[in-house]
């Protein structure tokens, strides 16, 4: 129930990097293309080693046996889905990387 709950809660929690300094992550991809699923993970494995304040878990297989990953941004590096919704902070939904290398439009 507890793995349940907390994809319901977050599958991934994306807010717009919160002041984690001035730093920026260069992606090799950009203009008008989309990434790829493995290109999206990357982006987040990135994210998760240069950022102390973002990290990215595998929360184990989907139906099509392919890992679920949920990441998470979390300014005081709470990391715990149940503590951070008892705390109210925003927790923010992003599906991506289901439908990668699509046209951006």
């Amino acid at each position: 129930m507890y793995k349940n709950k907390l994809v319901f809660i977050i599958t991934v929690l994306w807010i717009s990097i919160i002041q984690l300094t001035n730093a920026q992550v260069k992606l090799k991809y950009a203009q008008n293309k989309s990434l790829t699923y493995a290109e999206t993970i990357e982006a987040y494995q990135l994210l998760d080693k240069q950022f102390k304040q973002a990290r990215l878990f595998d929360m184990g297989p989907t139906d099509i046996g392919k890992p679920l990953s949920l990441f998470i941004i979390s300014n005081d590096e709470d990391f715990d889905p149940v503590s951070i919704k008892k705390k109210g902070k925003v927790i923010v939904l992003i599906n991506n990387g289901i439908h990668p290398g699509e046209s951006c439009g």
